[in-house]
């Protein structure tokens, strides 16, 4: 790739996507005012058709954060289109994401950008025990999963915590809005396919709320597994694995273990609902794609 990459971006941008969030914003907004990088110069916080004060609680930040503006933006609705109206209002020429109920956490942007001259797409991690209950993130089948493991191998970074060099988008285009979700998944296997690369920022941690709302979890995962069907159909046999009994070994044992547990804690009863819920996508976007993800 453009050996501009390996220099450290003159300007930065911040896009949170929000919508309904006036409760979380606060405390993700106090914390980019916590930051210590200083080539940030604007955060643009994309109202998508909130309900609730997102928007006016978003505007009460600009003493903190004298960059901030509110975007709304009515035309469409989801994580893709929020995004590409957060990119479209934005300078930078590297461009941060975040979801508006989350909390970057100390020096995230600092160990953002330092890593931004090994790759075009940075990743972060997403830290998940700060904001939630203990015993919903304490057992290893508690994780909330879109269940990419076993269909994408050539890796990707999630978009509630990655950063992205203008000039990406301006090669492949925005985030792909046809998807209902994974849209980060096919968006960095595009990125790949055309020659950009990848890397991940030791350290950079966003604080992530993992969903506690049985309605939530179960329309989100059988998006998700949907969504399988949605980019297999796209990229094609070359950038997927074959179809394979494989992965339903070891989603047998989870189930088992899971069954079991389920009277007694509440994190087996949302474990249980979000593999029903992904294989049923994934079953439905077989069906409706016309290709086979299990």
């Amino acid at each position: 790739m453009p050996q501009e990459a390996l220099i450290p971006p003159r300007t930065v941008s911040v896009v949170v996507i929000a919508y309904n969030q006036e409760r979380e914003l606060p405390e993700l907004l106090s914390a980019l005012g916590r930051q210590s990088a200083g080539a940030v110069h604007e955060v643009v916080v994309v109202d998508n058709m909130s309900t609730d004060r997102t928007g006016e609680v978003a505007a009460g930040y600009h003493a903190l954060l004298p960059g901030l503006r509110v975007v709304p933006a009515t035309s469409g609705q989801g994580p893709a289109y929020a995004r590409n109206a957060g990119l479209a209002a934005t300078t930078g020429d590297f461009v941060l994401f975040l979801d508006g109920d989350d909390v970057p956490g100390d020096r995230w942007m600092e160990r953002m950008l330092a890593a931004s001259d090994r790759g075009d797409l940075v990743g972060g991690q997403l830290e998940k025990t700060l904001l939630n209950d203990a015993e919903l993130v304490g057992h290893p089948l508690a994780f909330e999963d879109a269940g990419w493991l076993d269909y994408s191998p050539h890796g990707w970074v999630v978009a509630a915590n990655i950063g992205v060099w203008r000039r990406v988008f301006a090669a492949i285009g925005g985030w792909p809005e046809g998807l209902v979700a994974s849209e980060d998944v096919l968006f960095c296997l595009r990125a790949q396919a055309a020659g950009f690369t990848l890397t991940m920022a030791e350290g950079a941690l966003v604080h992530y709320r993992v969903r506690q709302d049985l309605r939530q979890v179960v329309r989100s995962h059988v998006r998700y597994g949907i969504s399988h069907a949605q980019v297999r159909r796209e990229l094609g046999a070359p950038h997927t694995h074959r179809p394979s009994l494989r992965p339903l070994v070891p989603w047998t044992r989870s189930m088992a273990h899971v069954l079991r547990a389920s009277p007694r804690h509440e994190w087996a009863r949302l474990a249980l609902a979000r593999e029903l819920s992904i294989k049923a996508g994934r079953l439905y976007g077989s069906v409706r794609y016309r290709t086979v993800v299990l």
